[in-house]
């Protein structure tokens, strides 16, 4: 019961901070996508994100794990998703209210 407890403690705290994360995010996504273009923006931004994603995988969890194939093939095709994902809402952030373009992605 406490683990429970404990676990959707951590689970609506892990939502909380990516909710707020979120939120700063667009507010930065649009002044970043209005003053350098969509396509810089989005170049700029998902390389910081991938360069920070990359360190904290390295320094904590790259240990122990193995990569296979199959893994590797989803992440590409989840990378090119991504990224037409990304250039499409800096591209809408670039030419409409943060109000709008955030809710709708």
């Amino acid at each position: 019961m406490l683990k429970d407890m404990r676990t959707d403690s951590i689970a609506i705290i892990c939502g909380l901070a990516a909710g707020i994360g979120w939120g700063f995010s667009g507010f930065f996504d649009a002044k970043a996508s209005k003053s350098a273009g969509p396509i810089l923006a989005s170049f700029l931004i998902n390389g910081f994100v991938a360069l920070g994603y990359a360190i904290v995988y390295l320094l904590f969890f790259s240990q122990g794990h193995h990569i296979q194939a199959d893994g590797v093939w989803y992440a590409i095709a989840s990378g090119v998703v991504i990224t037409a994902g990304a250039l499409m809402y800096f591209k809408g952030l670039a030419l409409g209210p943060v109000g709008l373009v955030s809710p709708l992605s």
